[in-house]
């Protein structure tokens, strides 16, 4: 069943703008899908919500790999645009890239913000790559420039942020149909994600000398190898 909510099988999950682009870190992660706004979709949250607190009140470990942005709103953590941008390499450059205009300015006078960054509309395309939404009233036709720029950046953050909110109130309603409400004002959404999915890692050499060897010797070449081999390894 975890594996179906990671797949394209069911339209709650999908992989992070990083890992769709293959660019930057968190590749690995999934966030919600801001296109499932249907009421169907919404059940479908509320019923992942039900799952998501039988694993925790049982401590039965869900094989998921949901982004940390998930975990902070589910638990009202301050989700900031550094957040955004450990799963969203190109969101953060983008942002990073208009700031950098607005404070240099422009190279001469009279010169559009147009002509440093193309043409920019009060639209922004959210994290499915498929769904666009306006920013404000008429925002696909209204010309960002210097003058409105800075409400633009806000606007559009904004809608980053939010763009799930309505997917994420469907998983935690279900959510709180077994746990109280004060579990998300007292547990920390590393926490939370460590109670619902397990540790993020494994301590290798823990792992060592735990293990026991069955009809092989700890010094064998294959066993070396072995541990060399997961201590490569990067972790989830």
């Amino acid at each position: 069943m975890s594996e179906e909510l990671m797949s394209s099988a069911l339209p709650m999950f999908i992989p992070c703008p990083n890992g769709r682009s293959q660019a930057g870190i968190n590749r690995e992660k999934f966030v919600l899908n801001p296109a499932a706004t249907s009421a169907h979709h919404l059940e479908m949250f509320r019923s992942c919500g039900l799952l998501f607190a039988l694993a925790f009140h049982l401590k039965e470990i869900l094989n998921i790999n949901v982004a940390d942005t998930v975990w902070k709103q589910l638990t009202s953590e301050e989700v900031t645009i550094d957040d955004l941008a450990d799963i969203d390499v190109y969101f953060g450059q983008f942002i990073s890239m208009i700031r950098d205009i607005l404070k240099t300015g422009p190279q001469s006078a009279n010169q559009p913000l147009s002509d440093l960054v193309g043409e920019l509309y009060f639209d922004c395309l959210l994290s499915d790559s498929t769904t666009r939404v306006e920013l404000k009233p008429n925002g696909a036709t209204t010309l960002v420039t210097w003058e409105n720029a800075e409400e633009f950046v806000e606007l559009y953050v904004n809608a980053r942020l939010e763009e799930s909110r309505a997917q994420l109130d469907a998983l935690r309603r279900g959510m709180c149909e077994i746990l109280p409400e004060s579990v998300f004002l007292v547990v920390s959404s590393s926490d939370l994600a460590r109670r619902i999915c397990g540790e993020p890692d494994v301590d290798v050499d823990q792992l060592e000398r735990l293990a026991n060897y069955d009809g092989m010797s700890r010094n064998s070449p294959a066993v070396e190898f072995l541990w060399i081999a997961l201590r490569e390894f990067t972790p989830a």
